[in-house]
């Protein structure tokens, strides 16, 4: 088969083309770049031209446009942000979309790890996310005891979960860590949890071994609608807690505390509700 082309000017190959149209085109580019640069040195002396600005976590571009006096000054951001430090962490130790155990006590994802449900709730194992319902006054919720595979439980790591609550339910929900082995919260047990609570603030409580009684060790304003889609991450490092919302680089709390320096990790509501937990993910840092 023999393909025959023609150039983009219609002219086939090897065709004749002026030297007076190649001396016209030739100059008219010259003069479009001599007129950008013209017109890019003075916006540039002008202070017109964007300045880009580098910096931890972030790309900041800022444009400045100069106005006569009468007028303000005027800055106009845009911000592209980096993951916060659970998406820049080195090893995903386990990552789900189902968390938790059924009723009778079977993994959601059927996976190889060990989910232990506290003080009986009810939860049920959907295809794409897991519904815990807590029927009573005191806390109760599904925790994840074993790694798969019988993977080390570090005793720092990044704890993450997605999750929402019931438009009907207004009780604080949300992450469980540093679960001392044998005892669960609401059973006089040890632990640190990260809650919302139903005005949208939240709190850090650490819970002692012997009775369970909670004390606050940070806490914070309105994250959002508690009833709206909420993805919560705990950093634990030593005895340091730094807590995340909706995977912002920037955390919105801290908290320092030398109770508990291991333990493992999971999803509660600390009274009647019900709660939708759409992912669940435990990982390392870098």
């Amino acid at each position: 088969m023999i393909i025959h082309t023609e150039s983009l000017m219609g002219h086939r190959r090897g065709a004749h083309v002026p030297k007076k149209l190649i001396r016209q085109r030739s100059m008219g580019e010259i003069a479009r770049t001599l007129l950008y640069l013209f017109f890019t040195a003075a916006l540039m002396s002008g202070g017109i031209l964007p300045h880009l600005h580098l910096g931890p976590g972030r790309i900041t571009i800022q444009t400045h446009m100069h106005y006569p006096s009468s007028q303000p000054f005027r800055t106009t951001t845009l911000s592209w942000q980096t993951p916060p430090a659970v998406e820049q962490a080195q090893n995903v130790l386990y990552s789900t979309v189902t968390a938790g155990a059924s009723n009778g006590g079977k993994n959601c994802d059927e996976g190889s790890e060990v989910w232990q449900n506290a003080n009986r709730p009810n939860v049920t194992c959907d295809a794409g996310s897991v519904s815990i319902n807590n029927a009573q006054k005191s806390s109760a919720g599904t925790f994840l005891t074993s790694l798969p595979h019988n993977l080390t439980y570090p005793d720092d790591y990044i704890v993450e979960a997605q999750v929402q609550q019931d438009t009907t339910s207004h009780t604080d929900f949300g992450l469980f860590f540093r679960i001392q082995p044998g005892q669960q919260p609401g059973q006089q047990a040890g632990a640190y949890s990260f809650l919302i609570h139903p005005n949208g603030t939240w709190s850090s409580y650490v819970y002692d071994a012997t009775t369970g009684a909670p004390t606050e060790i940070a806490k914070g304003g309105s994250v959002g609608d508690a009833n709206g889609v909420i993805a919560m991450n705990v950093l634990a490092l030593g005895p340091d807690y730094t807590f995340y919302i909706n995977r912002s680089p920037d955390p919105i709390g801290h908290a320092h505390d030398t109770t508990y320096l291991q333990g493992t990790a999971g999803i509660a509501m600390n009274g009647k509700g019900k709660l939708t937990v759409q992912s669940f993910a435990l990982y390392t840092q870098k």
